[in-house]
């Protein structure tokens, strides 16, 4: 779960196709991966803003 403090400074991502298996299909590990390293990233106050 992602705090409610770093939930106010999210402005969401583009990750579409390297997260693809094939194009139009995500691969759900992939996903998973991305998820838990953004996670980790805001638990560590490594958020970038662009």
């Amino acid at each position: 779960m992602i705090p409610s403090a770093a939930r106010a400074q999210l402005r969401g991502f583009d990750a579409a196709s390297r997260l693809e298996a094939a194009p139009g299909i995500k691969d759900p590990l992939k996903v998973a991966a991305f998820v838990a390293a953004a996670k980790q990233d805001i638990q560590e106050g490594r958020i970038s803003h662009d």
